[in-house]
């Protein structure tokens, strides 16, 4: 029984990890999402850029509506062979005393950038980062560039595009001559976010209204999430093993505690029920509690044989020789089996020339070659009148039944034994 509640217990916490694994997995693909939006964040401040910087004529202004969005005017200028005009979101965080932002962290952005003007709706998408591999102080072009272009006709809030489009631009390591090693895509120590015109922007003017530039991704990478379910399957499954091992651990030793005490009575017992005056052997009188301490043990996962023996053809042994050698054969048979019992071996004189020996320890193939090793001991004892004497076993085990059940069973496979040429032992 405790070992199906062990079990019912185990497939209870398979079920809860099973269950606690779905709902974190839909969890993680239905929310645990992180976004940012330098707009609404006071970690950024704002500024135009315009190739001005650079000897062009271009010229932007920046101005805040009531709705809390931004709008870029541009006068775009072809003084300048690559005319730009954009806003930077520059990272100045309040709280934190760090200066660049983890970008990477994110899978996606998501604008919601209205185009009005004389060119294309398209804008370009800047992310400087900061390494002190390339970056130089007082150069803002030394930080890498990280860019895309989009049509802000097609990619709003519901279209989001993935930060994996990012490239960074030939003109970047050419001018710097950068080796292979710094052209890969780096934004995970971010400086600034910029938005503004195209490469190939047209004169005149162009109108950017800003209202959400979004990042959006998750609080931690699918793969470490895995890892950390994976890790609270392996330390659940890791306790419970500790916690059944002390548990089983507990129970062997309350087992054995109990085993030890039934044993203990079942010995007081064996003193204290009735004896058959011929034989010496116990008798059938007053055996219910010794039974019910047998039943015990048998439930407490012990071994328990039941054999009922019977000497073949007595009748005629006492018609041929008489009562009184009769007599004499029932007690040196007696005798035999206590010579060949241990302890843990019951033995009752049940009636007349049948027997039952009920053992605690063995198993029931254990206990029938025990009984056939007996059998052949019998042909080596000198009996009264050099009678020939044999005898006929029925076995079986004590199952979760009245002791007395097993007995009728064992009764039966000694008839078997007898039917079918007697001198043998039936076990079933």
């Amino acid at each position: 029984m405790k070992s199906e509640n062990q079990l019912k217990n185990l497939s209870i916490l398979l079920i809860a990890l099973t269950l606690m694994t779905l709902v974190a997995s839909g969890y993680y693909h239905l929310g645990f999402n992180r976004t940012l939006d330098p707009l609404k964040s006071d970690d950024f401040s704002l500024r135009v850029n315009t190739d001005q910087d650079h000897g062009g004529l271009t010229r932007g202004t920046l101005t805040k509506l009531d709705s809390g969005a931004l709008l870029l005017n541009c006068d775009i200028s072809l003084s300048y062979k690559h005319p730009f005009c954009e806003i930077s979101f520059d990272y100045h965080p309040v709280e934190s005393e760090g200066t660049h932002l983890d970008l990477s962290v994110y899978n996606e952005v998501a604008f919601d950038v209205r185009y009005s003007g004389d060119s294309l709706p398209r804008a370009r998408f800047i992310i400087r980062n900061f390494d002190n591999q390339y970056s130089k102080e007082g150069d803002l072009q030394s930080d890498k560039f990280n860019i895309f272009e989009f049509d802000t006709s097609v990619h709003g809030v519901t279209s989001p595009l993935s930060l994996d489009y990012l490239y960074v631009p030939k003109w970047w390591f050419d001018y710097y001559n950068h080796p292979v090693t710094h052209t890969a895509v780096d934004i995970s120590d971010s400086v600034s976010i910029e938005i503004g015109t195209e490469e190939l922007v047209s004169e005149g003017t162009s109108t950017f209204e800003i209202h959400s530039i979004e990042f959006r991704g998750k609080w931690l990478p699918l793969a470490e999430y895995q890892r950390i379910i994976i890790a609270v399957w392996i330390l659940t499954l890791f306790g419970y093993l500790i916690f059944y091992l002390i548990a089983t651990q507990k129970m062997l030793r309350v087992e054995k505690a109990k085993i030890n005490q039934l044993q203990s009575h079942l010995t007081t017992l064996q003193k204290e029920v009735s004896l058959d005056p011929l034989t010496g052997l116990r008798n059938r009188r007053g055996l219910d509690e010794l039974f019910e301490a047998v039943g015990m043990l048998a439930k407490h996962n012990q071994h328990v044989s039941i054999a009922v023996l019977d000497i073949d053809h007595f009748k005629k042994i006492n018609d041929t020789y008489g009562h009184s050698v009769g007599d004499d054969v029932l007690r040196q048979f007696s005798q035999t089996l206590i010579n060949s019992t241990g302890d843990k071996d019951i033995l009752i004189r049940w009636g007349g020339e049948e027997f039952v020996v009920i053992n605690v320890g063995r198993t029931l193939p254990e206990n029938e070659s025990f009984f056939n090793s007996i059998l052949t001991n019998l042909k080596l004892v000198a009996w009264p009148r050099g009678i020939n004497l044999t005898a006929s076993v029925g076995i079986t085990a004590l199952g979760d039944e009245p002791i007395e059940v097993a007995i009728e069973r064992a009764d039966k496979q000694l008839y078997i034994a007898k039917a079918t040429g007697r001198d043998k032992v039936v076990a079933h």
